[in-house]
């Protein structure tokens, strides 16, 4: 099975910051370098994308979770209000992007900037920060469910899909 194929690696802390949240960290980091060339070319002021870039690397963090808690944990939310803040327990791509592309349109909106040459810069930088995120979940196992019957190889179906 394609799990198998997969590497394991423990989870370990460093530095007092989990493995994945420093892989989180250079995804992000990555995320924002791609925007740069592409700006540059874009004849782009780059400190403008830069500071884009970090200010949806917080929006999307917000987002994700926000859209989480409201598809998935309405009713521990109810229990618990301050699930809300708790930005560590539950995120969706989904939320991510919602926000990436809200807050992408306002601040173009806001400072007169091409939001199409903004957001071809802000796509790709996202793009990569996603992909490196990714396999950092394919890393730690995060998200490979059980695999499914009928005998197809590396098709996963998550445990309460069962």
């Amino acid at each position: 099975m394609f799990a198998a194929a997969l590497p394991y690696f423990e989870v370990t802390r460093i530095a007092g910051t989990s493995s994945y949240g420093l892989l989180v960290f250079a995804a992000i980091a990555l995320g924002i370098a791609t925007t740069i060339p592409t700006a540059q070319r874009y004849q782009l002021a780059v400190g403008e994308v830069v500071a884009l870039a970090g200010v949806l690397a917080a929006a999307s963090a917000i987002g994700a979770h926000l859209f989480d808690v409201i598809a998935n944990q309405r009713e521990y939310a109810a229990q618990d209000p301050s699930l809300w803040w708790k930005i560590h327990q539950g995120i969706s791509l989904f939320g991510a992007l919602i926000a990436i592309a809200v807050v992408t349109y306002a601040w173009c909106r806001a400072r007169g900037l091409p939001l199409a040459k903004i957001a071809d810069c802000i796509a790709l930088g996202w793009l990569v920060a996603l992909v490196v995120g990714r396999i950092g979940c394919a890393l730690v196992h995060d998200h490979l469910g059980t695999p499914r019957d009928g005998g197809r190889r590396g098709i996963f179906r998550y445990p309460a899909a069962t």
